[in-house]
């Protein structure tokens, strides 16, 4: 996240980080973007083109070791790459079991186009050190999986694994991942409708002509909410809050943009820091406080980025973050740790 002010300090205090309907006759409805759904119908929208194909090649490749022995795993990860410090493998054999997960059968709705496994799976974590495939630690874990799941050539199917280090399970109440109404509609159902040829070049155009929010720009600080409180969520001590609050007082953010890939720079009286990030890819960054975290960007709204962050060595308070072009032109930047909201408000120079 960008507004990281401090590095990780000896003096923190001590803590244990370890469709709806969507073209109703009657009624207008919102462009399908605007609301997150399982299962978008992505023959329209190419972001995710190969988004199962690279999903199966991150976490379920052929040649995966059996056991759990760490020269097998180094072996392993340098033929696939160690780029990210941070990976998770199912079992070859579970295609079909994860690919369920993104229907009725095998998941429920947890938020978002995120689904989770009714069944807990098995799978391995590997740490390991980035560009030297170096193993620190290969884990066996069991819980529920959390996928994000889109339409690809007619199917739901998984395309990004999400962390669960809360090991979290699926709501009894919630709904299936193929409901009809947990999902948007395909531009086959709408044809199925029978509904008019205007409407659905309007549904056409919408889905292909959408303009991605302009970030970029140089950005000035015009308020802050809860900055303190949210370092004090993290563990920082009161005497380094204080130096942050101070320091962090006046920021002066500089974004460039290139479609949906952006490169934010944030200074502040003691520190810079970049980051680099395209909507729909993992990337590595910090959290506020300068731990190592793997983060998910994706569009919460037409304007909105709303982003979690996943701990890479450790535990801690639940991060994320959001990034959003008001009406007026006014920047929003929100920074969470657990229940605990920081909002920030710029304006470009």
């Amino acid at each position: 996240m960008s507004e990281d002010v401090i590095s990780p300090p000896d003096g923190r205090r001590a803590t244990s980080h370890s469709s709806s309907e969507l073209l109703d006759t009657n009624e207008p409805q919102p462009a399908p973007w605007k609301r997150p759904h399982i299962c978008l119908d992505q023959s329209l929208l190419s972001k995710w083109n190969n988004g199962f194909n690279t999903f199966v090649q991150r976490h379920l490749p052929s040649g995966t070791p059996t056991s759990l022995n760490q020269n097998e795993w180094e072996k392993f990860i340098r033929s696939k790459g160690c780029n990210r410090p941070t990976q998770s493998f199912l079992h070859p054999a579970d295609l079909e079991r994860v690919k369920e997960v993104c229907t009725n059968r095998g998941g429920k709705v947890y938020k978002e186009n995120l689904c989770i496994s009714k069944q807990p799976f098995t799978f391995v974590t590997v740490r390991s050190e980035m560009g030297t495939c170096g193993i620190k630690s290969v884990q066996p874990e069991t819980k529920h999986l959390i996928l994000a799941c889109e339409r690809l050539d007619n199917h739901c199917l998984p395309v990004h694994f999400e962390g669960n280090p809360t090991n979290q399970k699926p709501d009894n109440n919630a709904k299936g991942c193929q409901d009809p109404k947990s999902r948007a509609p395909s531009l086959k159902d709408i044809l199925g409708r029978g509904i008019s040829p205007l409407i659905i070049r309007t549904y056409l155009q919408l889905n292909m002509e959408r303009k991605v929010p302009d970030f970029s720009g140089t950005w000035e600080m015009k308020s802050s909410e809860n900055f303190e409180e949210l370092l004090k969520a993290l563990g920082v001590n009161v005497m380094l809050r204080k130096i942050a609050v101070k320091a962090a007082s006046k920021p002066l953010v500089e974004i460039t943009q290139d479609g949906e890939t952006l490169s934010i720079k944030t200074s502040t009286t003691v520190r810079t820091t970049h980051i680099t990030f395209t909507v729909g890819q993992e990337f590595n960054e910090t959290t506020v406080d300068g731990r190592a975290c793997t983060s998910f960007p994706r569009w919460e709204t037409d304007s909105k980025i709303s982003c979690e962050q996943t701990l890479q060595k450790g535990e801690g308070p639940k991060t994320s973050w959001t990034r959003e072009i008001t009406n007026d032109g006014k920047l929003i930047l929100t920074m969470t740790a657990d229940d605990v909201i920081c909002t920030r408000v710029y304006e470009r120079q």
